[in-house]
């Protein structure tokens, strides 16, 4: 693009004696410059931001740890070695695609006439049939599946893309240039009169741009969405939970600790507790069984919906947590029982994710006909206000009952979900930021190509201008190509980012919608803002180069 600029002046250079060796060297240093000059400034405008960042970051994400500003010589002479080479690969580049031979081309610059592209019929059939068999086999996969189609589904919607701007698009702009009725409208005219040329031109670029965005709209929407999944399984109405095994012998000690903390911190709290029975044999394994009594305490306590247990019929009460489906029951026998039970699912009570496994109800008198075989565990559960000392005394009564975790565990909702947060919380945050920069990193591509344009587009105008072009319609022109540069790519991006997320969620059987609509409208409205930004500048200096108003 730095090249492009300056063909004219590089072409009268070399017809007032330059030698080739001389404009090579000139090509070389001059890009080594600018090279040395953008470390320099990025290198320094990223460390006045990572101390923004080192500050801001533990408050948004609430952490407990506080970050000390430091300057790291190593990153920073790292950073500056790698960039100064790849500036060197880039200026010999650059220095080796000025040919002697080629003096009136340069002379001419862009202004040099161009065949009209010409668009392969069987290639743009192909570009749509790559990104068709990519989404269809991305969206009708489930659990793992998911991971071994994304190979062979990444692989075939990148060649799709590709073709999209190299030949379908250009497709495209034939057909509408054939109908001369859309084609004669208005403005039409002088919008797709080179649209095809730009389209070819800048294939590559908008290519880059669509992976790149993908790439960035996946990772942020990825983490995002795990974030999302981890808070609903541990989210929870019961603020801490005791776990008695059978032969704890510390039970009635660990319960007294936990209520004489709760006291302390004056924490007003609601208990129940609720007895459990599990077997070893084989059919009823996986099968955990609480007496209706319990039951109906814990949805007094929760406020949540009481299903009564009908007869010849038990309840299963779904964990309903992220993850690939459970086989369920349709119907239970129980031991000394000859009688089939039918199995009623309810996924209004909470319960069964806090006991994790298959919990079914029965009525008092089948649970205490479970003897021979089943080993019977307790479970304290205790319901507050959610005050703010339940992460401190959360992690208490943690390492107290810790060490006994043999007979008993111990989790306070509060705590553990504040040590996700110290653990993911730095992790969203960077490949958040990775994700911003990715992000940039294709509105500069598209920024620094449209002003590269602009002396074609004031020789354009300038002759448009002639025959009565007025200043709204060239506004309105530029509008439009600055509208398909901007968000032609964002939008195939966009798609690519949905059905990737999408496909993610039916790995995990879990809807990442909401966080997918979240990461692509705030990417969506980053990318009208800076559209709007750009355009206003561009037109304001097309105007002034044309000395229109």
């Amino acid at each position: 693009m730095f090249l492009k600029t300056r063909k004219r002046e590089l072409g009268i250079l070399m017809m007032l004696g330059m030698t080739k060796y001389q404009l090579k060297r000139l090509i070389f240093f001059e890009n080594i410059m600018i090279g040395i000059g953008a470390i320099i400034f990025g290198i320094l405008s990223g460390m006045l931001f990572s101390g923004v960042l080192i500050f801001a970051a533990p408050m948004i994400l609430k952490l407990d740890i506080s970050l000390s500003y430091y300057i790291p010589m190593k990153a920073i002479v790292v950073t500056s070695i790698m960039f100064f080479i790849l500036f060197m690969i880039i200026s010999l580049f650059s220095a080796g695609m000025i040919r002697k031979n080629k003096i009136m081309k340069l002379f001419r610059g862009s202004a040099e006439a161009k065949p009209e592209p010409k668009a392969s019929i069987i290639s743009s059939i192909l570009a749509v049939v790559l990104l068709s068999a990519g989404y269809i086999g991305a969206l009708l996969s489930h659990g793992a599946m998911v991971f071994i189609m994304m190979i062979p589904v990444t692989t075939v919607v990148t060649i799709g893309t590709y073709l999209l701007y190299k030949q379908l698009s250009v497709f495209i702009i034939r057909l509408c240039k054939k109908s001369k009725r859309f084609y004669w409208t208005q403005t039409n005219i002088i919008t797709l009169s080179d649209l095809a040329y730009r389209m070819r031109d800048n294939a590559r670029m908008f290519f880059i741009v669509t992976i790149i965005s993908t790439v960035a709209f996946s990772a942020i929407g990825t983490l995002v969405g795990f974030a999302s999944m981890t808070k609903e399984i541990m989210e929870r109405p019961i603020a801490f939970h005791y776990h008695s095994k059978q032969g704890n012998s510390n039970e009635s000690q660990h319960i007294q600790m936990i209520d004489k903390g709760l006291k302390k911190h004056n924490i007003a709290a609601s208990k129940t507790n609720i007895s459990t029975k599990k077997t070893e044999e084989q059919s009823l394994r996986s099968a955990t069984f609480i007496k209706e009594s319990d039951y109906k305490e814990y949805a007094k306590l929760t406020g949540e919906p009481f299903n009564t247990v009908a007869n010849k019929e038990v309840v299963f009460l779904s964990a309903n947590i992220p993850g690939p489906a459970m086989k369920e029951r349709k119907e239970i026998t129980l031991p000394n029982m000859n009688e089939h039970l039918k199995v009623k699912k309810v996924t209004s009570s909470s319960l069964g994710k806090i006991l994790r496994g298959n919990v079914y109800v029965i009525s008092n008198n089948q649970y205490d006909s479970l003897q021979d075989g089943f080993i019977e565990t307790k479970d304290y559960m205790y319901k507050t206000e959610r005050m703010k000392d339940e992460i401190e005394i959360g992690k208490e009564l943690t390492h107290q009952i810790k060490p006994h975790q043999e007979h008993s565990t111990f989790s306070a909702e509060e705590y553990e979900q504040n040590q996700s947060l110290q653990i993911a919380g730095p992790i969203l945050f960077v490949g958040f930021f990775i994700g911003i920069v990715f992000f940039v990193c294709t509105g500069s591509f598209l920024y620094f190509r449209l002003f590269s344009d602009l002396e074609d587009d004031v020789r354009l105008f300038e002759m448009i201008r002639k025959v009565g072009l007025t200043s709204g319609e060239l506004s309105k022109v530029v509008t439009i190509r600055l509208a398909l540069l901007f968000f032609v790519p964002i939008g195939v991006a966009t798609l690519h980012g949905a059905v990737a997320l999408t496909a993610l969620g039916q790995m995990f059987e879990y809807s990442l919608f909401k966080e997918n609509t979240v990461v692509l409208s705030i990417f969506i409205g980053i990318q009208v803002v800076y559209f709007l930004l750009i355009r206003s500048r561009y037109v304001k200096q097309l105007k002034e180069r044309l000395r229109m108003h």
